[in-house]
C-alpha cells in the first residue's frame, strides 16, 4: 500500500504523542492524517500483540467502513518509524472520552441546535455538539454491531471490546480499533475487557464470540444511555449483579436497541449477525458484504 506521505523525509518535531497503553505508544505524524503504533514491550506480553494485529488486518483488510483503516506499516529501515504499524488518525479520539463529557452537552443544547439549524454540520466542533445531534448519535448502535459481527465472521474475537476501543470520525460515525491481543481462529487472547464489559464467564484461555457479544451489550447501553453502566458501583458489586444476572432496567432505552441488549445479556448463542438484523441495517450492507460474511 502506498503511504500517503514519505517515511524518510520525516523528522522528531513531526511526530506528536497521541497515547501510551501497556504495550504500545501511539504518534500522530504532522500533516499526515496518520497515527503511527509502536511496540511498548511489556514484561508480559513482550512485542507479540503487535504481530497478531498485523495478522488481524492481513485477515480483515480494509473492507468495512467502521473497522479502523490500517495503512500497512512503515519501512524497517525509516530511521524514526521502524515497521511501525499505521493507522487513519481521527481527530475526537475515543468515544469513552466523549461519553465523559455527556453531562457537559445539556448546558450547550440550546445554541448547539440553533447552529446546527443555521449553520449546518461543517460547524459542528466538539465531542459533546456530535453526542447530542440525535441523528448521528442514533446511527452509533448499529456501526458498533456491523463492525463486531463483520470481525466475528472472519473468526476473530476482539476480547477488550469497549467504548475505549471506539474511535469517533470527524463526519461522527465510529471504528472499532486495537486488535492488539484479540483471538485469532480460537487462540489464547492476550487482553480482556473491562470490568462493565466482562463475561462473568470470561477465560483468558479460551475466549469466544459469547464474550464479545457480552461487552456488546453494555457498549450499546452506554451509547444509547449517554452514560456509564452501574456508575458509582464498585467492580466487586457489578461483578455479582452480573453473575445473578440482575441487569439494569431497559425501559428507557430505545427500541429496538433494548431488546438486542437483552439478548445479549440473556440468550445463549446469540451473535452479532442477529443483533445486526434485529436493527434493521443487515440489507444496507448487502450490496457492500457479501451475505455469507454475517453466518
Amino acid at each position: 500500500m502506498t503511504l500517503p506521505f514519505d517515511p524518510w523525509a520525516i523528522t522528531k518535531s513531526d511526530l506528536y504523542g497521541a497515547g501510551v497503553g501497556v504495550t504500545s505508544q501511539t504518534f500522530r505524524i504532522q500533516h499526515t492524517g496518520v497515527l503511527a503504533k509502536a511496540p511498548a514491550p511489556s514484561p508480559i506480553f513482550g512485542t507479540d500483540v503487535h504481530a497478531i494485529e498485523k495478522k488481524v488486518y492481513e485477515r480483515l483488510g480494509n473492507g468495512h467502513p467502521n473497522i479502523l483503516k490500517c495503512l500497512g506499516h512503515s519501512p524497517p529501515d525509516c530511521r524514526l518509524l521502524q515497521k511501525e504499524l499505521l493507522f487513519e488518525y481521527h481527530t475526537r479520539g475515543m468515544l469513552a472520552a466523549c461519553l465523559d463529557q455527556w453531562k457537559d452537552v445539556h448546558a450547550r443544547v440550546r445554541s448547539v441546535v440553533f447552529t446546527v439549524l443555521t449553520q449546518g454540520m461543517p460547524f459542528l466542533s466538539s465531542c459533546n455538539e456530535l453526542i447530542f445531534v440525535p441523528s448521528l448519535r442514533e446511527q452509533w448502535p448499529f456501526q458498533a454491531v456491523s463492525a463486531v459481527a463483520y470481525i466475528h465472521s472472519h473468526d476473530i474475537v476482539h476480547a477488550d471490546l469497549g467504548l475505549h476501543n471506539f474511535l469517533l470520525g470527524r463526519d461522527g460515525s465510529i471504528v472499532l480499533c486495537d486488535f492488539a491481543g484479540s483471538s485469532i481462529d480460537g487462540c489464547n487472547s492476550q487482553v480482556a475487557p473491562g470490568i462493565r464489559y466482562a463475561n462473568p464467564l470470561f477465560t483468558w484461555s479460551y475466549p469466544n464470540k459469547m464474550d464479545d457479544i457480552f461487552s456488546l451489550e453494555t457498549a450499546l447501553y452506554e451509547l444509547d444511555r449517554g452514560e456509564r453502566l452501574y456508575p458509582g458501583l464498585s467492580d466487586e458489586e457489578i461483578v455479582r449483579r452480573f453473575k445473578e444476572k440482575r441487569f439494569p432496567d431497559l425501559d428507557d432505552v430505545s427500541i429496538p436497541v433494548s431488546g438486542v441488549i437483552e439478548r445479549c445479556w440473556t440468550q445463549d448463542g446469540y451473535t452479532a449477525s442477529e443483533a445486526l438484523r434485529a436493527l434493521g441495517l443487515l440489507h444496507l450492507y448487502n450490496g457492500m458484504f457479501n451475505r455469507s460474511d454475517f453466518r
